[in-house]
């Protein structure tokens, strides 16, 4: 029966990983939309202010040679700028959402096989009725301090 418990234990870690990694993975796709959202608004600006900038310099008798011409450059090459780290900054968040719901997940299943492991395999580990959690005098996991043991069982 506790092997039982044990995998059963071990099965609920390893879905419960697979749907936080599902749920990051769809936190991660909404937030690139929504910085694709945020850039072509941005970009729909730039180009509003270049057209601006345009009328104002022809209001004014100049023509769009020149000064005028690198205003309006400037104006462009920075919204570029602007869009660039929009998105740049959306797919860093988005592998940061993803990479953080991994490590979690990895976490949590090798958690599992080491309760499973140290703990006798019932649900939380007998090791855990203890007052020690399962270590021993010099700190280690029982499975671990074994490692110590010679073969004649002195230490």
């Amino acid at each position: 029966m506790a092997a039982f418990t044990t995998a059963a234990l071990i099965g609920l870690s390893v879905f419960s990983a697979v749907s936080s990694i599902g749920a990051a993975e769809d936190q991660a796709e909404a937030t690139v939309e929504q910085a694709n959202l945020e850039a072509e608004n941005k970009a729909k600006q730039v180009r509003l202010k270049a057209a601006s900038q345009q009328v104002s310099f022809l209001n004014s008798g100049l023509t769009l040679d020149g000064t005028p011409l690198s205003a309006i450059q400037n104006t462009f090459d920075t919204g570029i700028s602007d869009v660039n780290q929009i998105t740049s900054n959306a797919n860093t968040q988005a592998k940061n959402i993803i990479s953080s719901a991994r490590t979690d997940a990895i976490g949590s299943i090798a958690g599992s096989f080491a309760g499973a492991s140290f703990g006798g395999g019932d649900i939380f580990g007998s090791a855990v009725d203890t007052a020690g959690f399962g270590l021993n005098s010099s700190g280690f996991g029982n499975a671990a301090y074994d490692l110590f043991d010679k073969v004649d069982g002195t230490t």
